[in-house]
């Protein structure tokens, strides 16, 4: 009855603002602290915060909800988008993990942000916006079309980094336009991204920087499904439809060539290495991992007991799988307890392989176990970086794990 009770005088409380929207109860922990869910932000607080609100004396602060994270490949830039319910915008920040302030920085965009990538120093971000967004359980009409936009990180007048714009490119009009994803190679001077067109159809497009800095169109404009992922590998682009199918593409005489067979059944997480275009991963099920290694003119996926198949079977619950930018590594999270019903914390470990090691190199083998215990916040996205160090972001932390190397 309390939790009905606070609900409703904070809703009462937010909701005369006119500035936060709906505020829903979502979790009532064990230690009495209380999750609320408030237009699109959450926060936790215990009992006695809850109070100090209600009774004016302190002010509420959320955190934003992000919709989604990109990481540089050498794990110093970290950057993630949302909706930012003061500003009635949606944002890009972006963090500096190089030291330990993590310096923030933020772009706010008035169309929907719907995708965004970094470059492999993380120096250049690219970011694709749409015609429709979501603001809390509403859908807004955004008449920009969708826009595809470049910005590189240079250094201030005050001597502090900062995003400069580059260029954009059009994508659409009205309500076509809406860009599914984005991918930028290591080096940030090849980008692509899928766009919506009228239908069900879309198109994915690939641009590069030239000498002297010009931008132009590399190659033809694709055809695909509408809600197309791509990934952009020095010059070799993947495309995975929302049928899950997965065609890789060359560019020969300034046209994309398909390459290799199409791959089947490929699950919606494509695993790019974006310094090896003849790997590509798939994380498809909750308790394996696919990948496919190209030997022209094909894609070759086989069985486990085949040299040629890299597959990957625990008996616990994958949250997620990073693959190193080589490909010769891949992470597993792994929930141990997840069908444990006594258990309502979940405890995570982190299972690195290596094809680098032993004499099979068609197969990844098991290097070693990583106890990452019980992490603050759900789980968005990890990384394995160039140095081999791992992070795993969750909705609250960044958690950095350093590779060290012992000498006998």
């Amino acid at each position: 009855e309390l939790l009905y009770i606070i609900r409703d005088v904070l809703f009462n409380t937010l909701s005369a603002s006119g500035s936060f929207g709906e505020v829903r109860i979502t979790q009532l922990l064990d230690e009495g602290d209380l999750t609320l869910f408030i237009g699109t932000s959450y926060e936790t607080f215990s009992v006695d915060e809850i109070l100090a609100i209600l009774r004016n004396d302190e002010e509420l602060v959320l955190r934003p909800v992000a919709n989604g994270y990109a990481m540089s490949s050498d794990g110093s830039t970290l950057a993630l988008f949302g909706f930012d319910i003061m500003a009635g915008m949606d944002f890009v920040d972006t963090y500096d993990l190089t030291n330990s302030s993590a310096t923030k920085q933020r772009l706010l965009f008035s169309d929907a942000v719907l995708a965004i990538a970094l470059s492999g120093n993380g120096q250049r971000l690219v970011v694709g916006t749409g015609s429709t967004g979501s603001m809390g359980d509403a859908i807004i009409a955004f008449e920009a079309g969708g826009l595809f936009l470049i910005y590189r990180l240079e250094t201030g007048p005050k001597g502090q980094d900062e995003w400069l714009f580059e260029v954009d490119v059009k994508t659409g009009g009205g309500t076509t336009g809406a860009i599914s994803s984005v991918s930028i190679s290591y080096d940030g001077n090849v980008v692509a991204f899928a766009a919506s067109a009228a239908g069900a159809s879309g198109f994915v497009s690939a641009y590069t920087f030239i000498e002297g800095g010009a931008f132009i169109l590399l190659g033809n404009t694709l055809r695909h499904d509408r809600g197309a992922t791509v990934g952009i590998v020095d010059s070799r682009l993947f495309v995975a439809d929302s049928d899950s199918i997965v065609r890789s593409y060359d560019l020969v005489d300034n046209a994309w060539k398909q390459v290799g067979q199409r791959i089947n059944n490929y699950g919606a997480s494509m695993l790019i290495a974006p310094l090896n275009n003849a790997v590509l991963g798939a994380f498809a099920a909750h308790d394996s991992v696919d990948v496919n290694e190209y030997q022209d003119p094909y894609w070759l996926p086989v069985d486990t007991n085949s040299v040629y198949y890299d597959h990957i079977s625990t008996g616990g619950y994958i949250i997620d799988v990073a693959m190193s930018p080589d490909g010769g590594e891949i992470m597993l999270v792994e929930a141990t307890n997840y069908n444990d019903p006594n258990q309502r914390t979940l405890i995570y470990t982190g299972k690195l392989y290596s094809r680098r090691a032993g004499d099979n190199i068609y197969a990844y083998t098991f290097i070693q176990e990583i106890p990452l215990g019980e992490l603050n916040g759900i789980i968005k996205m990890t990384q394995l970086t160039t140095s081999g160090d791992f992070l795993v972001v969750t909705s609250s932390d960044v958690n950095i794990y350093r590779r060290t190397s012992c000498q006998m």
